[in-house]
Order: structure tokens, then C-alpha cells, then sequence
């Protein structure tokens, strides 16, 4: 039985200009050059920074310090693209009504915990969330760590958590996580989706499509 309802913030709640994300992973791989690290810009990409840092220091401390000063060059180019970002139309409806079913509402985001802290704001929903986990707080998707700690925290299994997100790499970390996924295809991902196992997609955000799958899980 699901209890716990789990959602990613862009491209599911938000809808910013990837380009200007992109500017922030070319700053962060200029950051890391100082250190003789040299990544990609495509995803994973927080895994790939945290993952050249492991293997670049033993230090696991010193390797996740570095990983945050590149979490903060990345906040502040998201905080810039929120000004411009679409909300999505039906968000904080779909949420207000889950949560009045009954059902636990929850955030994990590979975002910075200031820009989602500013979209919650925007949109009114902190009485209705009850957790969120950002990227300063767990190893970064398609590690299974940060909705463990949700299911932690919410004391939770992870078989009652649902995770709604966009990417494949959602599908792949709450599959890792041993939770449930739902995927929202959107423009961007529209025709851009691999498999992705016994994820349920839907095509709208909407509080119908998502009790659909939870009922499909469930059954």
C-alpha cells in the first residue's frame, strides 16, 4: 500500500530553461579543473562529480565538501532560471488534493535546497509537504540514498513510497531505492525516454493519473 507520495521538483513541478543548467555544469567543470578533474556536461551529472571526487580523494569528507561548493555554483544559476520558469499549471491542485487524501507528501530534488525552498514558497505548499531532500543532503541520483532517508525519516518501507519524477535516472534511483516510479513525459523527454522497467508513464500531471498508478502498484 502506498503512504507516501514523493515528487521532483523540475520538470515535474517547474519548468526552467535547461540552457542556463548548462552554464552551470560548464562553471562547475571549470571548478574541478583545479583539481585535475575532467567531466562531461550530460547526465548523470552530479554523479559524475561526486563519483570523480570519491575516486580523486580518500578523504570522503574533503571529496563531499568540494562536492557542496559545487552545489553552490550550481544554486546560484538556478535561482537565476526560477525567475523565468514556468510553473506547471495543475501542481499545487494535484498536491493539495493527494495530500488531503491522506497521503504523505514528500520532495527529493537534485536541485539546491534554496531554489526548491523558493519554488515551495511560490507555489504555497509547505503545509501540505512534510519532507524534502535535496542535493546537499544525499549521495545524487540514481544512488538510492536520498529517498532512503525520506523513507527514513517518514518512517516509511520503501515499497509505500511512489516517486514522480521526469528522467530516466528518477526511474533508476527509485527502482535502486526499491520504491515505486511514476514518469511524466513532458516536451523535453516526449521522445527521449529508454526503457524504464515497471515505472507507470503518464502524460499529465494530474491527481487521476497518479491514484491510477498507485492503484496499478498496489494491485
Amino acid at each position: 500500500m502506498i503512504r507516501v507520495i514523493i515528487f521532483d521538483v523540475d520538470g515535474v513541478i517547474v519548468h526552467p530553461a535547461f540552457s542556463v543548467f548548462i552554464e552551470a555544469r560548464e562553471e562547475i567543470i571549470r571548478f574541478l579543473s583545479k583539481y585535475g578533474i575532467r567531466i562531461s556536461v550530460d547526465s548523470p551529472f552530479f554523479k559524475k562529480v561526486y563519483d570523480a571526487l570519491r575516486k580523486k580523494f580518500n578523504d570522503t569528507e574533503k571529496a563531499w565538501k568540494i562536492y557542496l561548493k559545487a552545489s553552490e555554483i550550481a544554486t546560484e544559476y538556478e535561482l537565476r532560471a526560477l525567475k523565468n520558469a514556468a510553473i506547471e499549471e495543475k501542481a499545487r491542485e494535484v498536491i493539495s488534493k493527494l495530500n488531503k487524501m491522506g497521503y504523505i507528501i514528500a520532495i527529493y530534488s537534485l536541485s539546491g535546497r534554496k531554489y526548491v525552498q523558493e519554488v515551495v514558497s511560490k507555489l504555497e505548499l509547505w503545509s501540505e509537504i512534510e519532507l524534502i531532500i535535496t542535493r546537499e543532503d544525499a549521495k545524487p541520483k540514481p544512488y538510492p540514498d536520498g529517498l532512503l532517508r525520506i523513507c527514513e525519516k517518514l518512517n516509511a518501507k520503501p515499497q509505500e513510497c511512489i516517486y514522480v519524477g521526469d528522467h530516466y535516472l528518477d526511474a533508476e534511483a527509485a527502482r535502486n531505492a526499491g520504491c515505486h516510479a511514476i514518469i511524466l513525459k513532458n516536451k523535453k523527454n516526449r521522445n527521449n525516454l529508454p526503457n524504464l522497467g515497471n515505472a507507470c508513464i503518464i502524460d499529465k500531471l494530474d491527481a487521476l493519473s497518479i491514484i491510477s498508478c498507485i492503484n496499478r502498484v498496489s494491485s
